[in-house]
């Protein structure tokens, strides 16, 4: 209840489990796999509440760990035996089902007692407001006689009569049924010692108060994009890359960490970034006379860019919708090529400059209270849809990554 995940959960729970516990309650055999089922989570929760959440998740580990040696010593055998699995579901079901509120509880009665006593449970009658209650049991019975009017207190106007249903019915003006009492009286806040003045009042009283952001310390997000081929090739057979690894870009995830110096003349921070750039292609032949032969290898190449740029944002103020930026520094990128036939794989790197630009779009236009909430809960105070578009240059001829990179994410100030 201290999320709103787990408020909306509650709530979705609280929807659906009226109707689904009057769909099985004439059910015996259902009602017993449901609680069987329920038996872990009523057991996780209870160990939660009372010994702790790390005890609570530290104990199922442990259970899970257990359970699975066992059925995988069972099952090592080509033949497992029926009545194996069947010892083991029921030690299991028997383990999960006892929690220790029912420890606490009377255990002499007989397992043929415990039985009976389970095949003979009824549900109880549903109560208002869940479904199936009677809704005649909850409304007012009209009274066998003419009510009485009670004693009229200062200041309170007389009835003109009083229905059957103990309904008053009261004069009008006699030219329309409305009756006009001018407006109503302006709410004012109480000025208590102590209390917060609202930064406004609504009509119907509701206070407003400002939204106090926190402090702005720095920047993450996370895109992801499309690289075109670099220029690496090898000088022996003059294959590309290209050649082994196709035209098409290649697909690529970036994580960022922005760091800022100072927001005096716009937004002027340290970008650090790395992330996942990944290609598979078919292997050539080394020997010039069968250079344009496909080999039966599958090779992979991966590289992990490691790269720090500064980054310039013209931002002048915190609701601004639209930032362009630029960016430029330096980037070294691992290179691994990867083999399916068990060969050793190559592995290398290689030094390059960059430099880019791109926009971002604020996005807390969609749901302010949302951004609100974000604020509170994790310290994010804005949320942002970035757009970049970056240059590749390498340094390194022998193993060249020029090429140039466009991606698109989320950026998150906190």
């Amino acid at each position: 209840m201290n999320t709103a995940l787990g408020r909306a959960f509650v709530r979705a729970y609280y929807i659906a489990s009226p109707p689904l516990a009057l769909a099985i309650v004439d059910q015996p055999a259902i009602r017993a796999a449901v609680r069987g089922v329920l038996a872990p989570f009523v057991l996780f929760a209870e160990l939660a509440m009372n010994r702790g959440l790390w005890i609570a998740a530290l104990a199922s580990i442990v259970v899970l760990v257990i359970a699975s040696a066992i059925l995988v010593l069972i099952l090592r055998k080509n033949r497992p035996r029926p009545r194996h699995l069947a010892i083991a579901l029921a030690i299991g079901l028997g383990a999960l089902s006892v929690s220790p509120g029912a420890r606490a509880e009377d255990t002499t009665a007989t397992a043929s007692e415990l039985d009976k006593a389970i095949e003979s449970e009824t549900a109880p009658e549903p109560e208002y407001p869940y479904p199936g209650a009677k809704d005649a049991e909850f409304k007012t019975k009209a009274p066998s006689e003419t009510p009485k009017r009670r004693k009229a207190r200062l200041g309170t106007p007389r009835p003109k009569a009083v229905t059957e249903d103990g309904e008053y019915i009261y004069a009008t003006s006699g030219e329309t049924d409305e009756v006009h009492h001018g407006k109503p009286e302006k709410v004012k806040f109480s000025g208590q010692e102590g209390r917060t003045p609202p930064q406004t009042i609504t009509a119907d009283g509701e206070y407003l108060y400002p939204i106090e952001h926190s402090e702005f310390t720095g920047a993450a997000g996370i895109r992801i994009g499309a690289m075109a081929p670099p220029n690496i090739s090898n000088p022996d057979n003059r294959l590309s890359f290209k050649d082994i690894y196709g035209s098409d870009p290649v697909p690529a995830i970036m994580f960022e960490y922005e760091y800022p110096l100072t927001r005096a003349i716009g937004r002027i921070g340290i970008k650090f970034e790395t992330g996942f750039i990944v290609r598979q292609g078919q292997g050539h032949f080394k020997s010039a006379a069968r250079v344009t032969e496909t080999a039966d290898e599958r090779f992979t190449f991966v590289m992990v860019p490691l790269q720090a740029s500064v980054m310039y944002r013209f931002q002048f103020a915190d609701s601004q919708w639209i930032v362009p930026f630029v960016e430029g520094g330096a980037n070294y990128s691992g290179i691994a090529e990867l083999r399916d036939d068990n060969k050793s794989p190559r592995v290398g790197g290689s030094p390059a400059l960059i430099a880019g630009g791109g926009v971002s779009l604020l996005l807390d236009w969609i749901d302010r209270r949302a951004i609100s909430q974000l604020d509170a809960d994790y310290g994010i105070n804005h949320v942002w849809a970035t757009a970049q578009y970056r240059q590749i240059q390498g340094l390194k001829k022998d193993l060249d990554i020029s090429s140039n990179l466009i991606s698109v994410g989320v950026t998150f100030d906190y």
